[in-house]
């Protein structure tokens, strides 16, 4: 049997980032046994952070790499269903689709752990979410 997991952005760029948190993550993604997805939007949002950082030469060379590497899942996602995720959880749009994508894949979402304090109160908002933090 297959693990799901869903990376969240803050997870993206601690892998990006090449942190302890970012390894952590990445043993996750490369263990055979795990598949791990995330969104579009969660894709869309790395590359604008990324070239606010590094350029947007960079940030091309960093996604592509990403997406050619295959150990994503890509996953479109529908925008009204994330919109009514967001304002039930008091979230913006892009946590919203790594918690709805969790749900529909009946999958864990991975936060990175310098996130844990803002989003604190998701077991209460939804309490049938598998949630962890690395």
């Amino acid at each position: 049997m297959q693990n799901r997991y869903i990376f969240d952005l803050s997870v993206l760029l601690e892998i990006a980032h090449g942190t302890e948190r970012g390894l952590a993550a990445l043993k996750i993604l490369k263990a055979p046994e795990n598949r791990i997805f995330t969104s579009e939007l969660i894709v869309a949002a790395l590359y604008n952070v990324l070239a606010d950082r590094m350029g947007e030469l960079e940030a091309t060379k960093c996604l592509s790499a990403l997406i050619e590497s295959k150990y994503f899942i890509i996953k479109k996602v529908d925008m009204i269903n994330i919109a009514k995720t967001a304002y039930k959880g008091n979230l913006s749009f892009v946590p919203a689709s790594a918690i709805y994508l969790a749900q529909i894949l009946d999958a864990i979402v991975i936060f990175s752990g310098i996130v844990r304090e803002t989003f604190k109160d998701l077991e209460i908002d939804f309490p049938n979410l598998k949630i962890m933090f690395l």
